[in-house]
């Protein structure tokens, strides 16, 4: 066997100060790049709650073209009488909350 050459031998000290280096530097890559990427990431959050409150905005509208198909009006004061008696309910269909 033949001895290792002065310049392969490596010094366990400054092999670890490497290791923590590269350690440091991979944090630091990581970090970056999810810096990076937060702005994507919020825009595409925006880009869903959108969409989602488009489709409510529609569905609502679907349901009230719907109702003033069947009772010939807008849900109101007048019309709460025809629904009770055609849906056959005992529900509050007051106006004092919207959940009502």
């Amino acid at each position: 066997m033949s001895e290792p050459a002065e310049w392969e031998v490596e010094d366990p000290e400054r092999r670890r100060g490497t290791t923590w280096l590269m350690l440091i530097v991979a944090a630091f890559v990581i970090l970056a790049l999810i810096g990076l990427s937060q702005p994507m990431i919020l825009r595409s959050a925006k880009a869903a709650e959108r969409t989602e409150a488009i489709s409510n905005a529609k569905q609502i509208g679907l349901a009230l073209l719907e109702f003033d198909q069947e009772f010939g009006s807008f849900p109101n004061d007048e019309t709460r009488v025809m629904v009770q008696a055609r849906m056959k309910t005992n529900l509050d269909l007051s106006d004092r909350s919207s959940n009502a």
